[in-house]
């Protein structure tokens, strides 16, 4: 296994989708903040959230990245801001939270953090739905091939329609499955 995937198989996952903030808020899901320069660390940032894992396992929190400076500003984020590039990762209420730079500023160590913070806040088991997002993605690379095969053939009968159409709806239960692998629980 490469540094940049801890777990599992690789397996295309879109990148972090980062809301850019110039300081956090307390909200319903924890929150995992990417403090960077953004000409300077974008290597640091991509070695920590390339990896399929660690992307799948940020959809369990708010994800917003802070330029040091403003980071410095933010009463919670500004003991972190001084190590930048830096991932912090904090409850929802935003009481409680770890840190990593430097060395532990890594998909592994991030991975843990991500873990744990989503069985206590989020009472998901992140392992899980990592592992079963993998699948999910799998199988949805593997109907969008079947569904462009079928569009490209020139329809033949009735069947070949009703076959893009149950394509079609399993991939729509499979999409609301994905969305909802990564909600918090009770």
């Amino acid at each position: 296994m490469s540094p940049a995937t801890p777990a599992g198989p690789v397996v295309p996952v879109p990148p972090i989708a980062w809301k850019d903030v110039s300081g956090i808020k307390a909200g319903a899901r924890p929150l995992l903040v990417w403090i960077g320069d953004p000409a300077a660390d974008t290597g640091a940032e991509h070695r920590v959230f390339d990896g399929s894992d660690v992307r799948l396992g940020a959809r369990a929190f708010r994800v917003v990245r802070i330029t040091p400076s403003q980071a410095r500003l933010d009463p919670i984020l500004a003991a972190h801001a001084a190590f930048a590039p830096a991932a912090v990762v904090l409850s929802p209420a935003l009481d409680r939270g770890t840190g990593l730079h430097g060395v532990s500023l890594a998909p592994r160590p991030l991975l843990d953090t991500l873990r744990s913070t989503a069985a206590t806040y989020a009472h998901l088991d992140l392992d899980a739905s990592v592992a079963r997002a993998r699948t999910l993605i799998v199988e949805e690379r593997t109907l969008e091939a079947e569904r462009a095969t079928l569009r490209a053939s020139p329809p033949v009968d009735r069947t070949a329609a009703e076959r893009v159409a149950a394509v079609d709806a399993r991939l729509t239960a499979l999409h609301a499955e994905l969305d909802g692998l990564f909600s918090p629980r009770g």
